[in-house]
């Protein structure tokens, strides 16, 4: 018997595909679309409850499967394919595949990465697998990478071409974000991704004056490198943009890694993460 939270992450699936449809193409040259990846497309577990639960944010994918077209056979094996689904369905799909690791699909140097281990850390689970049980959602800022990196690094793309991709990832950021409606968006972005955020939720000029530390549930209030760590609110929605794990990881001499278990603290606090 299928219970009421499984039927309504079928249905919340179901939207967020038309959504990713929705999008159309991206306003680029056959050029760029051959050296971007398949764009991300978030899939969320039966645990996750719109208003209550937690999103996880990444800057953009490190290499993604190949285009959209061909994806399905990067993901699927013959036997869980079954009919014929849009693109979308697949991509979605194989994020799912990914964080369970399904057909051998995550490798031990993705699961091992500080990303990785800091999405698990920061949200309660027990393990990548974990995170969707975990009643977690996992998507990023920028839609797709180019090359296998960022593609704001510097002459990646020329200026329409980077407007195009950042108009794409904005409709679907924001799509994402209605949709799944994330009590807390954990944005482990940096702040060279902060412009953006500025742009697409236009944030006003001092935004940066919040720190974690102005929260209640932040639990260590007097720590200095909270600085680091800025809060804004959009549609009812708490955003907590800290650096992306693998700098923190690169600077642990500094402590900076105690961010983390500042933030695990925190969200467990703000009732979003795994008990």
């Amino acid at each position: 018997m299928i219970n009421q939270a499984d039927l309504w992450s079928v249905e919340l699936n179901k939207m967020l595909r038309r959504m990713y449809e929705s999008l159309g193409t991206m306003n680029v040259s056959e050029a760029i679309k051959k050296r971007l990846s398949a764009p991300l497309r978030t899939m969320v577990g039966p645990n996750y409850v719109p208003g209550q639960s937690l999103l996880i944010v990444g800057q953009e994918t490190n290499g993604w499967g190949g285009n959209p077209e061909t994806i399905g056979s990067s993901f699927h094996s013959s036997e869980s394919y079954h009919g014929k689904y849009s693109s979308d369905y697949i991509l979605m799909e194989g994020q799912t595949d990914f964080l369970l690791n399904r057909y051998g699909s995550t490798s031990a140097r993705t699961i091992n990465s500080p990303f990785w281990k800091a999405n698990v850390k920061v949200s309660g689970a027990d393990n990548m697998a974990d995170l969707l049980s975990a009643g977690v959602a996992w998507g990023n800022l920028l839609a797709c990478d180019l090359d296998g990196k960022s593609p704001l690094r510097k002459g990646a793309m020329n200026r329409d071409e980077l407007a195009a991709l950042l108009d794409y990832s904005n409709k679907a950021f924001k799509g994402l974000l209605e949709l799944t409606r994330p009590k807390v968006a954990m944005l482990f972005t940096g702040p060279n991704y902060d412009w953006i955020l500025e742009d697409w939720f236009n944030l006003p000029k001092n935004w940066k004056d919040t720190d974690l530390r102005s929260l209640p549930e932040c639990t260590n209030p007097n720590e200095p490198l909270l600085e680091f760590v800025k809060v804004f609110n959009w549609n009812n929605t708490l955003f907590i943009r800290s650096y992306h794990p693998g700098f923190l990881t690169r600077n642990k001499k500094k402590g900076y890694l105690k961010i983390l278990d500042i933030l695990a603290a925190t969200l467990k606090n703000l009732g979003v993460t795994k008990p």
